[in-house]
């Protein structure tokens, strides 16, 4: 009795623990890592977790407030992040999180060049200091600090001082975002390439030619035609969406992707899966219970 007893504690304690105990009025801070972009999920009710960047499919879990999490991919729709335990990538709403040790709007920015394709990230908050690497036109990087001349950012393992008259700060994104393939419409098995530019304009500078027959995040699709999309390697940028009044992607962004979708809140599904967790350890204890008992009575009979 006293396993089984034992058993049923620890199964209230995960329950315990699954809870969100975080008031939502009170802060959290990721907590820093060097070489890492970390997280902290800020939404009250917690945030679903997706094994997909789609939000019709149903979760495969959530995390409650003030769960930490590694950021392996950077959008302003959505962030890819690694699972302990885990392999394949797991994915939540950018909005859910925050990245900042003193939350603030505009954490995210996209490098924004006009002449050049790389902005160097300084050590320090000057353009004489050394460069700690140099960002592509067209990422994504996390403002840890904001200042008034330059922020201090993250990209990928980097961190350093941008200059903020190349950045464009931007609000993350909480309308619906949908995942389409890219095709094109005239042939949708042909295997070309479209090209991503920085404005949805056609002399914007060109940031990739992407290929076809492949994923893209699409934000939304602006009333000339071009789609605001963004890419697993944290690349943002425009691409012209219609040919000769055919798409390029299909899409139904009119979907209201909320949670009453899925029937539940986050903090109630883990509810769910904590009081499952606590079912199922609770027949493993009474099994093996069982089992000791029924050695128990051999050997007794012997």
């Amino acid at each position: 009795m006293l396993k089984k007893w034992t058993a049923l504690l620890a199964a209230w304690l995960i329950l315990a623990c699954c809870v969100p105990c975080l008031a939502a009025d009170q802060a959290v801070a990721p907590t820093y890592v060097k070489g890492k972009i970390t997280a902290v999920v800020v939404a009250e009710e917690g945030a679903f977790v997706y094994d997909d960047i789609d939000e019709r499919k149903e979760p495969v879990s959530a995390l409650p407030y003030g769960a930490e999490i590694e950021i392996k991919s950077l959008g302003l729709g959505w962030c890819g992040f690694a699972e302990p335990g885990v392999k394949e990538p797991r994915y939540i709403r950018t909005y859910a999180l925050s990245f900042s040790e003193s939350p603030f709007g505009n954490q995210i920015a996209i490098v924004f060049l006009q002449r050049s394709k790389s902005l160097p990230m300084h050590k320090t908050a000057s353009t004489k200091a050394k460069n700690v690497t140099k960002v592509p036109d067209g990422q994504y990087v996390v403002i840890i600090e904001r200042g008034d001349d330059f922020s201090l950012c993250r990209w990928g393992k980097y961190e350093g001082y941008l200059q903020n008259d190349c950045l464009s700060f931007r609000d993350v994104w909480e309308g619906p975002v949908e995942k389409s393939i890219l095709q094109d419409p005239n042939n949708p098995e042909r295997r070309t390439t479209v090209n991503i530019r920085s404005a949805d304009r056609s002399n914007g500078t060109r940031l990739k030619q992407f290929p076809t027959l492949r994923p893209l995040t699409v934000l939304q699709v602006k009333d000339n035609g071009w789609a605001e999309v963004e890419t697993t390697d944290g690349l943002h940028g425009y691409l012209l969406n219609t040919n000769k009044g055919k798409e390029w992607l299909d899409l139904d962004m009119d979907i209201a992707f909320t949670p009453a979708v899925h029937g539940e809140t986050p903090a109630e599904l883990l509810d769910r899966l904590a009081e499952e967790e606590a079912e199922r350890l609770a027949e493993e204890a009474a099994e093996q219970e069982a089992v000791e008992e029924e050695e128990a009575e051999e050997t007794e009979g012997e």
